[in-house]
């Protein structure tokens, strides 16, 4: 037997349904030293004499997720928020509030 299609999916509706739930996720986060490796050239570069150290460049990255209750708790994928040192969230409505990561599971890459 073969199933019949279900009705057409009505995106404008589902976006509006949802849309206040949705939010954007930036993350700041300091490169960790096993990310730095570097040549033996840059290494006597940096600390031989007259050498400094360089300027450690803070990363950014972009992530979504959504709203899961009336606290305010968002659900992401872990990825998005690892090795976070900051995290804010930005509503549909734009504004901004600093967040903190409360928990994460690699079983279901979520957090």
């Amino acid at each position: 037997m073969i199933a019949s299609p279900g009705p057409a999916l009505d995106t404008p509706s589902l976006v509006a349904k949802v849309k206040a739930s949705v939010v954007n996720i930036t993350v700041e986060s300091s490169p960790k030293a096993q990310d730095a490796a570097m040549s033996p050239f840059e290494f006597f570069r940096r600390n031989g004499p007259g050498g400094r150290a360089p300027d450690v460049q803070k990363r950014h990255a972009l992530g979504s997720g959504f709203l899961v209750d009336d606290e305010a708790r968002v659900l992401t994928n872990a990825h998005v928020v690892a090795g976070a040192d900051k995290v804010r969230v930005k509503l549909a409505d734009e504004r901004e509030f600093d967040a903190r990561v409360l928990g994460k599971t690699s079983r279901s890459s979520s957090a």
